[in-house]
């Protein structure tokens, strides 16, 4: 009975674990409007959402933290209203 008790609190609290895991997000930047090819990149032209980064995305897209990097860049193609920014677009 004890083994059983042992098995049901470890099995909860590693899906509790893996749950909490899933749900991780990181604040990006993303475009607060659309951003046409070669537009100078202002502190306006952006906001940031809470995502969930996967495999290179994560190396990609451009932190919140890393703002005043972003700004005074031009863009290198057309950004659209809402997509995150990522570092090929600069």
């Amino acid at each position: 009975m004890l083994l059983g008790l042992v098995l049901v609190v470890a099995s909860v609290g590693g899906g509790l674990l893996f749950w909490g895991s899933t749900r991780e997000t990181v604040p990006v930047l993303v475009a607060s409007r659309e951003l046409p090819a070669g537009h100078v990149i202002q502190n306006d032209d952006l906001t940031v959402a809470r995502v969930r980064l996967e495999g290179d995305l994560s190396s990609l897209a451009i932190p919140d933290a890393r703002l005043g990097e972003a700004v005074g860049q031009a863009t290198a193609g057309p950004v659209h209203a809402g997509e995150m920014l990522v570092w090929p677009d600069l």
